[in-house]
């Protein structure tokens, strides 16, 4: 606007009382949505003819920044969100798992007890192994939580804490499937 002589309303009014000859102006638009306003305004002549053309380039800028650092927020955001949806996750997981392998390990103890009670004295051999396996559960039960009950879990599966016992609770329809 080259001048608020002829204007009317309250914003004509004030520029008139503080002096304001000239002002030029351009919204800023961030994503479809009127985000805030510049404006530049003079006491004397008016401003050159490409002055609103270039205000309209800034505000371009400043729309394109407000729009990226909204957009970094909402990442940072997203980000926090899928770190503690993954870390709940991770937890109740690995709670899930000790808890089933504690469960696993109880039920596999009992089963060998009850195994080590029917066995005829003259399969003493199978009974001092059946023994290890009762005591090897025992310890891993009583270590810690921190996941050595897993690791205990995979070396029952597969074997490392009774090597040749496998066979004999598999023939006595013993080993949990």
């Amino acid at each position: 606007m080259d001048s608020f002589g002829q204007d009317t309303g309250a914003i004509a009014e004030e520029a008139r009382a503080v002096g304001i000859r000239a002002s030029v102006g351009c919204p800023i638009v961030v994503g479809g949505h009127l985000w805030g306003v510049i404006a530049a305004s003079k006491r004397e002549e008016p401003f050159p003819p490409d002055t609103e053309a270039q205000l309209g380039e800034f505000t371009e800028l400043v729309a394109t920044a407000v729009a990226n650092a909204e957009a970094h927020a909402e990442l940072m955001a997203s980000r926090a969100r899928i770190v503690a949806t993954a870390d709940e996750t991770r937890r109740r997981i690995e709670r899930d798992l000790h808890d089933g392998a504690q469960q696993h390990l109880v039920s596999l103890a009992l089963r060998l007890q009850g195994a080590a009670a029917s066995i005829p004295s003259q399969l003493d051999e199978i009974h001092q192994e059946i023994t290890v396996g009762e005591a090897a559960i025992a310890l891993i039960l009583r270590s810690e939580p921190s996941g050595s009950c897993m690791q205990g879990r995979y070396d029952l599966e597969t074997g490392a804490y009774w090597e040749g016992l496998g066979p004999h609770l598999v023939a006595a329809d013993m080993f949990p499937k």
